[in-house]
C-alpha cells in the first residue's frame, strides 16, 4: 500500500498508525549513507497570472526592465551559512567518515544534509524575499520558483577516490513555488510504504501451524499479528484461517477501521494536494464529515493552481463553501469574474484568513472593505487591493482602523487622499511593507505621518507620489525607521537633492529606487555616498542630470554594490563605466545601461584598427568596455549587462 506522504521524523502520531512504516532505505543502508538536498535552480520574478505585465515598469513600453532574477547563488549561500551555523552549535561535523570525504566537498556548494524522513526545511528565517533577493521588477507581484533534488551518498567511499555517479542513489527531483510574502519551506517528500513482508510471513506461519494441528511457538509471528490486529489490518486468526493465504494474493482487500481513519485522516490531510482532498471527501460519509470539519483548501490561487485548467466561478464557489475551517490564503488577483455576490457570503466564515489578494477585481467596492474589517480583522496579515477603482477613502480607512495585525498592505492605483494616508500612519504601526503606487493625491502631510509612526517598516514604496518634496524619517530627534531595507521613490518628480540627507543613519537600507526623479543631480549621489554607502541595489533610471562625477563617487563609496541601473542617463560616458567595472569587479553583478546616448557601442565594420585608447571613433566605447572586462585578472561577477 504505497503512501506518498511527507512525514516529519518527530510526528509520533503518524508513526503510531503506520507501523511498520519504513523509508525506502532500510536501517542498515541509512547507517552507511546520508541523504542530501541540493538546489538546482531558482528564479525570482513576476507571478504568472492572467495579465502580461510587459511595459508596466516604465512609461516607455520598449524599455522594460528584465523581470526575473536568478537567485540560485543566494539560496546556496544561505544553505551554506545554515550548515556553518549548525556546525558551530554542535561543535563538530556529524558523521566521522562523511565529514572527512563527502561533507568537505559539498558543504560550500549549498548542499543540505537531511534525515531520511525529515518533513519541512525552512529557509530565510521568515525574512521577506525582496529583502534577500532585491526587487527585480518593482511594482509587480512576484513568486519564487525553486527546483531541487534529494539523493543519497555513501559514507564509506574509499579515501583513494572521489565520489562518482554510481555513489549517488535514489535521486528525486522536486519543484516548489512560493508567493512573495509566503515563508519558504522546502518539503522533500520521502516515499514511504508499509512493508508487508513480515506480516505475510507471520500469516503463513500461523496458517501452517493451524493446518498441522499444532500450536504456534513463533512469538515474533504472534507479536506481528497482534500489532496488525490493533491497526485494523487483520481481524482475527480464524478469519485468516478461513481465507487461507488470501492476504498473500495481490487482489486481497485491506480494511482500515473507521476509528483509526478518523484519527489518521486529519494527520494526512496537510500532505495531500487539493484534488486528493476532494477525492477523500467522496470515499464515504465518515471521510466526508472529516473533510468538512477540517476544510478542503488552505490556499486558493486562481492564477497558479494547476489542479484546475480553467478556474471558473463555480469552482471558486465550491472551494469557498468547503474551506471555511481551513482557508488561510486567498489569491484572486485579476479574477475579473469575481463579484460581491460570490465573495461576500463566504467572508463571515473565513475565520483563519491571513492573506488576501483582490487586486484589480473591479466589481468590489467599499462594502467589501467594510465586511472584511468586521469579520477578518483579527487574523488578516497581508492584504493587496491595488487597482480597485470603486474603493475610496472610506473603505481603506475602515481596514486601517480595524485590521491592526496587518503586516503587508498595498493600495496602489486607488484614488485615496491624505485622510487615508494619515489613518494608515496612525493605526497600522506594525506594518512591515507598504506599497503605494500612483496615489498622486498624497502629499507630505500624510507621507510624513506614515514614515514617522510606522517604525517597523522594512519595505516602503511611494511610487508616483508626485507631490512629495522631501523625506522625513526622524521624529523629535530619533530615527523612526531604523529597519527600512527597501525604499522605492520611482517617479517622485518633485523630490530634491536634500532628500539624501534624510537617509542618514539608516544603516539597514540596502535598496534605493529613485528612477524618474528628474530633479536629482550629482549632489544627491554625493549625499548618498556619505549617508548610505552600504547600498546593494541602486536604481537611477531616467535621472538625466547625473554625470560621470556622481557615478564615480558612488563607485568609490559603495563597496557592496550588486546592481546599478543607469538606463536613459544621457550624460554618462564610458569613463565612469570603466572606473565602475575595474573597481567593483568583486561585487557588481547587474549593470543596466540602456539608451545611454553617450555610450556608443556600435561597431563600425569599416574600421579594423586595434584598440589604441582613442575613444572618439564609432563604437570605441563598446570596445573599451569589452577590453576592460577582458583585462580583469579573475572572472568577473557580472551576470547581466544591458
Amino acid at each position: 500500500c504505497m503512501l506518498w506522504l511527507n512525514i516529519p521524523q518527530e510526528d509520533s502520531k503518524m508513526a503510531k498508525f503506520l507501523i511498520p512504516l519504513q523509508s525506502m532505505n532500510n536501517t542498515t543502508d541509512s547507517q552507511r549513507s546520508q541523504r542530501l538536498l541540493r538546489i538546482v535552480s531558482a528564479s525570482y520574478g513576476p507571478s504568472e497570472g492572467r495579465r502580461l505585465l510587459t511595459g508596466e515598469l516604465s512609461n516607455d513600453r520598449e524599455a522594460c526592465i528584465p523581470f526575473t532574477r536568478d537567485v540560485e547563488p543566494f539560496l546556496k549561500a544561505m544553505i551554506t551559512a545554515l550548515n556553518l551555523h549548525k556546525e558551530e552549535q554542535t561543535g563538530a561535523k556529524q558523521g566521522s567518515d562523511l565529514s572527512v570525504k563527502v561533507w568537505d566537498e559539498y558543504e560550500m556548494d549549498g548542499t543540505l544534509p537531511i534525515s531520511g524522513q525529515r518533513g519541512f526545511i525552512p529557509l530565510m528565517d521568515g525574512k521577506q524575499m525582496n529583502i534577500i533577493f532585491g526587487d527585480p521588477c518593482p511594482g509587480t507581484s512576484k513568486r519564487l520558483e525553486i527546483h531541487y533534488i534529494t539523493y543519497e551518498i555513501s559514507n564509506k567511499i574509499p579515501s583513494s577516490r572521489a565520489a562518482t555517479n554510481s555513489d549517488f542513489r535514489q535521486v528525486m527531483s522536486f519543484s516548489s513555488s512560493f508567493a512573495e510574502h509566503e515563508p519558504i519551506v522546502l518539503c522533500p517528500t520521502v516515499p514511504c510504504y508499509q512493508d508487508d513482508t513480515s506480516l505475510k510471513q507471520a500469516i503463513a506461519a500461523e496458517i501452517d501451524s493451524v493446518d498441522s494441528g499444532g500450536d504456534s511457538d513463533n512469538s515474533q509471528s504472534l507479536k506481528t499479528l497482534r500489532k496488525a490486529r490493533k491497526m485494523g489490518r487483520t481481524h482475527s486468526i480464524s478469519e485468516l484461517k478461513e481465507s487461507k493465504l488470501g492476504l498473500l494474493r495481490s487482489e486481497a482487500k485491506w480494511r482500515l477501521r473507521s476509528a483509526t481513519s478518523e484519527i489518521t485522516l486529519p494527520i494526512v490531510l496537510p500532505f495531500l494536494k487539493l484534488k486528493e482532498r476532494v477525492h477523500c471527501k467522496l470515499v464515504c460519509k465518515v471521510w466526508s464529515l472529516v473533510i468538512r470539519d477540517w476544510g478542503i483548501a488552505k490556499t486558493i490561487d486562481v492564477n497558479n493552481d494547476t489542479t484546475f485548467p480553467s478556474f471558473t466561478v463555480k469552482v471558486l464557489e465550491g472551494l469557498l463553501a468547503h474551506s471555511h475551517h481551513s482557508l488561510q490564503s486567498l489569491f484572486l488577483g485579476d479574477f475579473h469574474d469575481l463579484t460581491k455576490e460570490i465573495l461576500h457570503p463566504a467572508i463571515p466564515f473565513l475565520r483563519k484568513l491571513k492573506h488576501l489578494d483582490v487586486s484589480r477585481c473591479n466589481n468590489l467596492d467599499d462594502t467589501t472593505m467594510l465586511l472584511l474589517s468586521e469579520n477578518v480583522s483579527s487574523t488578516l496579515e497581508v492584504f493587496y487591493l491595488k487597482g480597485l477603482r470603486n474603493v475610496s477613502d472610506r473603505g481603506v480607512i475602515s481596514i486601517a482602523q480595524s485590521c491592526k495585525k496587518l503586516l503587508v498592505l498595498e493600495i496602489s492605483n486607488i484614488s485615496v487622499t491624505d485622510d487615508c494616508g494619515i489613518s494608515i500612519g496612525e493605526n497600522l504601526t506594525n506594518l512591515k511593507a507598504l506599497y503605494m503606487r500612483d496615489n498622486y493625491l498624497l502629499t507630505n502631510r500624510s507621507v510624513d505621518t506614515i514614515t514617522q509612526n510606522c517604525t517597523q517598516l522594512i519595505q516602503l514604496t511611494l511610487w508616483g507620489c508626485t507631490r512629495l518634496f522631501h523625506l522625513s524619517f526622524h521624529d523629535h530627534g530619533r530615527i523612526a525607521n531604523k529597519f527600512l531595507v527597501i525604499l522605492n521613490l520611482w517617479g517622485c518628480h518633485s523630490l530634491l537633492d536634500e532628500a539624501a540627507a534624510a537617509l542618514g543613519y539608516m544603516k539597514s537600507l540596502r535598496t534605493l529606487i529613485v528612477s524618474e526623479c528628474h530633479r536629482l543631480t550629482d549632489a544627491f549621489l554625493f549625499g548618498l555616498s556619505n549617508n548610505v554607502p552600504q547600498l546593494n541595489y541602486l536604481h537611477l533610471r531616467y535621472c538625466k542630470k547625473l554625470t560621470d562625477e556622481g557615478v564615480c563617487q558612488v563607485t568609490n563609496s559603495m563597496q557592496c554594490l550588486y546592481s546599478l541601473d543607469l538606463s536613459f542617463c544621457s550624460h554618462i560616458t564610458f569613463t565612469a563605466i570603466l572606473h565602475l567595472l575595474k573597481l567593483r569587479q568583486d561585487s557588481l553583478a547587474e549593470l543596466r545601461l540602456m539608451s545611454c546616448s553617450h555610450l556608443d557601442i556600435t561597431r563600425d565594420l569599416r574600421h579594423h584598427n586595434e584598440f589604441n585608447g582613442n575613444f572618439s571613433g564609432d563604437g570605441e566605447a563598446g570596445r573599451a568596455i569589452l577590453a576592460t572586462l577582458r583585462s580583469i585578472d579573475k572572472a568577473t561577477n557580472i551576470s547581466m549587462l544591458d
